[in-house]
């Protein structure tokens, strides 16, 4: 993507790159404001090794977490949506996706607040 022109930005911990249950870079690009089309993000994402598959045990760990972090956010008066049984979560992980705490709350709602008391790393 550098060679064609765009701004490759490393991505953060706790972004969707580490917490990623598809196929996915662990970067964002931008060249001017444009994100890249279709074919030039799967051309750059071919280059990457596919991630490795999470075990039960590290799902069950972001699990909890994640159910932690909701439980903030709705004593902080928010209402995501409620998360999934584990199994579920672990089904949804690999094919779908996860249900995540920020699941059902605008984006542009999640105060700074929300994200320093409650871990909202996925929200950044």
């Amino acid at each position: 993507m550098a060679a064609a022109g765009y701004t490759v930005h490393p991505g953060r911990a706790g972004s969707n790159g580490i917490y990623s249950w598809k196929r996915s870079s662990y970067f964002t690009w931008d060249v001017d404001g444009r994100v890249p089309n279709m074919a030039e993000s799967s051309q750059c994402e071919a280059q990457f090794a596919p991630p490795r598959e999470r075990t039960d045990a590290e799902l069950r760990e972001i699990y909890d977490r994640w159910v932690l972090e909701a439980q903030c956010v709705v004593a902080l008066g928010f209402h995501p949506k409620p998360p999934p049984s584990f199994p579920e979560f672990r089904d949804d992980w690999r094919t779908t996706g996860p249900w995540m705490p920020v699941d059902g709350i605008p984006y542009d709602q999640i105060t700074q607040v929300a994200k320093d008391r409650c871990g909202l790393e996925m929200a950044d």
